[in-house]
C-alpha cells in the first residue's frame, strides 16, 4: 500500500511516496517555502497562500504520476493563519508564525506589547488550561493583534498553511488535528477552550473542528486524505522518542520535550497534544538554526553586497568549527522573542578570539545552556533516561551534540533520519492503515 506524505515546512515543501507495507520512504521531491510578500512593515511576515497550495499540489500531481496512493498524509508549521470565510474563500494571506506584530507595544512608545496584554487578559489559570500556549507567533496571538487593532472580520475561520492547503486540495471542511492545535484545547475538558476566546474578544470566530489523523479530511483526484500532523510531534515520531527519553531537537526552530499520559501543567514550559492519547511537556522558541542564519547573514553582507554568491557558507562554517579550539568569546544568540530572552549579545571579544569557529562554539554553548535549562523546567526531577537528538543542526554539528553532552552526562542516541518528518507521517500512515499500532 502506497499513500503520499508532504511536509508543508517553513523552508521548504517537500514530498515523498511512502511505501506502508514495507516502511520505505522514495522519490523525495522539494521546492523552497514561498518568500515573503512584500511592502510588509517591519516585522510583518506574509506569504501569499494560494502560492503555497499551487506548489504543493504540483508536487503531488508529479508523484500521483509515478505511483498509486491510497492516501495522503500531511504535516505542518505550528502557528500563524489563513483566514477563510464562511463560504471558505481566503480574505487573508497566510501570516507566518515568523511573523513579530505581537510584540509591538500596545499604546504609545513604553507600553507593554500586544502579546504581554493578552497574557495579562487571560491571567496565569486560564492560560495554563491551554497549556502555557501564547507564543509570539501563535494564532490565537495573532488574533488577538487583529482583534485589538480593529482588523479582524467576524465569523472567519483561521487555518494553519497546510491545514488550507488541505482544504482547497481535498474540497472537505476547516478541520485541525490535535497536534496543531496550539492553544486552542482545554486540557481540563480536551475541547474547545471557549472561556479563552471570551476572555480575548475571539468569540466571533469560527474555530475549525478538531479531528484526529485517523480521522478523513478530503478527498484529491480520488484519494483520500487525512488531518495536518503538527511537524513536532511529527518529527518526534519520526525519532521514535520514547517514555523516559528527552527529546533535544535542533533545526529551524528548537525545542526539549518530555513525553507524559497525563496534563501536567506549568508556567514554565508548553503542554501539547501528541498521538493517541498522549502529551508533551515541551519548551519551544529556543533559538537555533532561524539565530544562527541572523549570524550568517552578517558574515556573508559584504560578499552579496558585491555580487559574490557563496553557495553553501555552511560547509565553510561547519570546517572552520571543526577546527577551532574553545575560546572565552561568548553569546547568546536570543535574537528573537522566546523563554530565554529577546535580545542577543556577542561580548567579551578580544583580538585573538574574534573569528568564525569561535563565534559559532560560542553559539552552541549558548544554545546547550538553553536545552539545560529547559531540560530543567520539563524534567525537573532529572527522571528522564536518555537524551534523544534530532533534527537537521544536531544531525550535521557533532560539536553541538557534544556541547549538550558534557552538560547532561546521560546516555544519549542520535536520530540519523534525513527526513524526520517524513518518516513521522510514514509511521502514522502504518498506523492509519492498521499495519502497526
Amino acid at each position: 500500500m502506497q499513500a503520499l506524505g508532504v511536509d508543508v515546512g517553513s523552508s521548504s515543501i517537500k514530498a515523498a511516496i511512502l511505501d506502508l507495507e514495507s516502511g520505505t520512504i522514495r522519490d523525495v521531491v522539494q521546492t523552497p517555502f514561498p518568500a515573503p510578500m512584500p511592502g510588509r512593515p517591519a516585522g510583518h511576515f506574509e506569504v501569499d497562500a494560494d502560492v503555497v497550495v499551487e506548489e504543493c499540489r504540483r508536487l503531488i500531481d508529479g508523484l500521483m504520476a509515478i505511483s498509486s496512493p491510497e492516501a495522503i498524509l500531511f504535516c505542518g508549521q505550528h502557528g500563524g493563519f489563513v483566514l477563510v470565510d464562511q463560504e471558505l474563500n481566503r480574505v487573508s494571506p497566510y501570516v507566518s508564525w515568523r511573523d513579530l506584530r505581537t510584540a509591538e507595544p500596545s499604546g504609545g512608545e513604553g507600553s507593554p506589547s500586544v502579546l504581554q496584554m493578552a497574557r495579562a487578559e487571560l491571567g496565569e489559570e486560564l492560560l495554563q488550561t491551554v497549556g502555557n500556549e501564547l507564543a509570539p507567533g501563535g494564532t490565537v496571538a495573532l488574533l488577538y493583534w487583529m482583534k485589538s487593532r480593529g482588523l479582524l472580520p467576524e465569523n472567519v475561520t483561521p487555518l494553519g498553511i497546510a491545514e488550507y492547503v488541505l482544504l482547497k486540495l481535498g474540497g472537505g471542511e476547516p478541520v485541525i488535528e490535535p497536534t496543531c492545535a496550539i492553544g486552542m484545547i482545554d486540557f481540563s475538558t480536551m475541547g474547545q477552550p471557549r472561556r479563552v476566546y471570551e476572555q480575548l474578544g475571539l468569540g466571533g470566530v469560527r474555530w475549525p473542528a478538531i479531528k484526529t489523523y485517523r480521522e478523513r479530511a478530503g478527498t484529491y483526484r480520488c484519494t483520500v486524505m487525512f488531518p495536518v500532523l503538527g511537524d513536532h510531534q511529527c518529527a518526534l515520531l519520526g525519532a521514535g522518542l520514547e517514555a523516559g527519553e528527552l527529546s533535544v531537537n535542533v533545526s529551524t526552530g528548537s525545542q526539549v520535550s518530555l513525553l507524559t499520559q497525563t496534563p501536567e501543567l506549568s508556567p514554565k514550559y508548553q503542554t501539547r497534544c501528541y498521538f493517541d492519547g498522549h502529551l508533551l511537556n515541551t519548551v519551544t522558541y529556543l533559538p537555533a538554526g532561524r539565530a544562527l542564519n541572523s549570524l550568517v547573514d552578517l558574515l556573508t553582507e559584504i560578499p552579496r553586497a558585491a555580487g559574490v554568491v557563496i553557495d553553501d557558507p555552511w560547509k565553510w562554517i561547519a570546517s572552520l568549527v571543526e577546527s577551532s579550539e574553545a575560546a572565552d568569546l561568548r553569546t547568546k544568540i536570543t535574537f528573537f522573542p522566546g523563554p530565554m530572552g529577546s535580545r542577543g549579545e556577542i561580548s567579551n571579544i578580544s583580538i585573538d578570539n574574534l573569528r568564525v569557529g569561535a563565534l559559532f562554539r560560542a553559539a552552541f554553548a549558548s544554545m546547550a545552556d538553553n536545552y539545560q535549562e529547559a531540560a530543567r523546567w520539563v524534567d525537573p526531577a532529572g527522571k528522564s533516561s536518555r537524551l534523544v537528538f534530532s533534527g537537521g543542526l544536531a544531525q550535521k554539528f557533532a560539536a553541538i551534540r557534544d556541547e549538550v553532552i558534557s552538560r547532561f552526562h546521560k546516555p544519549h542516541r542520535l536520530n540519523e533520519a534525513a527526513e524526520e518528518t517524513l518518516v513521522g507521517l510514514l509511521r502514522a500512515g502504518r498506523v492509519v492503515a492498521g499495519i502497526t499500532l
